[in-house]
């Protein structure tokens, strides 16, 4: 749907953002309003419209005399900004939120708190961003810390086990080693003991 002027037979209104947003026969600004909530209340069983709105939450109230009430809500197509809403089930009578429809060159009377409530979302959304990415930052470095610990320990177990094997090996050699010393002595205590006595064929 095009953006057209303002007339008297078509009205058109404007989210916030700028996006067209609803067009009516009638001038919603000489409607009467709800009590609960300063809404519009539009009756589009007599009052000619259009709009281009997408459908929201449903929000589940609790009015006074705990009287309950549902809310199916419908928003801005480019922003998301609540525009208005029905209750029970007849669809062409609906309460469009206050300051939620802007003819064209007004200003709306919650701008400002909307665009700092934006800001404020975005703001926060980039500090939980910025979190986010430090913790998972800190996570890899403690992980690659631990990574390393266990390498160095795994290097320091071999060199361990390889200074326990040579020590092992050494002390084999040292006993083989001197288990032929010590057969080496015996044999030549009992040669020293024991001469062997020379025969002489001839006798």
């Amino acid at each position: 749907m095009s953006n057209k002027t303002p007339t008297s037979d078509i009205n058109d209104y404007y989210c916030l953002c700028g996006t067209l947003a609803f067009v009516s026969a009638m001038p919603i600004g000489d409607m009467p309003k709800r009590k609960t909530d300063d809404a519009i209340i539009f009756d589009g069983r007599t009052i000619q419209y259009k709009d281009t709105l997408v459908d929201d939450i449903t929000l589940k109230l609790l009015r006074g005399d705990d009287k309950k009430e549902t809310q199916y809500g419908r928003k801005c197509s480019a922003c998301g900004l609540p525009i208005l809403y029905r209750v029970g089930e007849d669809r062409k009578v609906f309460y469009i939120r206050s300051g939620s429809l802007l003819r064209r060159g007004e200003e709306s009377p919650i701008i400002d708190e909307v665009l700092r409530a934006n800001t404020d979302d975005e703001e926060q959304k980039l500090q939980e961003h910025l979190a986010s990415m430090q913790t998972l930052a800190e996570a890899k470095k403690i992980e690659k810390t631990q990574a390393m610990s266990i390498e160095k320990e795994e290097l320091e177990l071999e060199k361990h086990l390889t200074e326990t094997s040579y020590e092992m090996n050494a002390k084999a050699i040292h006993r083989v080693l001197g288990k032929q010393k010590t057969i080496g002595t015996t044999l030549k205590e009992d040669s020293e003991e024991n001469p062997t006595t020379s025969v002489d064929p001839n006798q």
